[in-house]
């Protein structure tokens, strides 16, 4: 049993978005926001350490401005989405019948898409969770990775499905 949680990195990005129209009243697009989540971003508070500018559109004047952003700024802003995705891990451990919950316990849970690469993701939900998380290998192609090999093998998804 699995579950997807919206947006992914996209979801990610947008708390970037709010976090800094919130706390620097500019407006920053999404490849904005992707850029400071991918070099400043973690999962963890201290996981990276730095700033860098990032340039938008004032709020209170309609004008380009640049402020400074802070690896604390972005990692203040995802750490709401790292509590949820521990939230929602713990809530399919817990609905899934206990045999698939020790396996779970045993093998850990596996994180897939691009989420899995923001620093120190698998640790933070190890740590929020109390399960082994380790992330995929190359997770932001695990799943059409996955997909690609099922339609290489469909005899062994009928066999998996029947």
């Amino acid at each position: 049993q699995g579950r997807v949680l919206p947006g992914g990195g996209e979801a990610l990005d947008k708390r970037i978005v709010d976090y800094v129209r919130r706390h620097h009243a500019i407006e920053i697009g999404r490849p904005t926001a992707e850029h400071l989540k991918c070099t400043l971003g973690s999962a963890v508070q201290g996981g990276v350490q730095g700033s860098t500018t990032a340039k938008g559109r004032c709020l209170r004047l309609g004008v380009p401005r640049a402020v400074e952003i802070t690896a604390a700024d972005v990692q203040a802003a995802l750490a709401p989405a790292v509590a949820e995705l521990a939230d929602a891990i713990r809530e399919i451990v817990e609905s899934v019948p206990p045999e698939l919950a020790s396996d779970v316990v045993e093998n850990g849970v596996i994180l897939v898409g691009g989420g899995a690469e923001l620093d120190c993701m698998p640790d933070a939900l190890r740590h929020l969770t109390g399960l082994p998380v380790f992330a995929a290998e190359s997770p932001g192609t695990a799943v059409s990775r996955g997909v690609a090999r099922v339609m290489e093998e469909l005899d062994l998804l009928e066999r998996v499905a029947s």
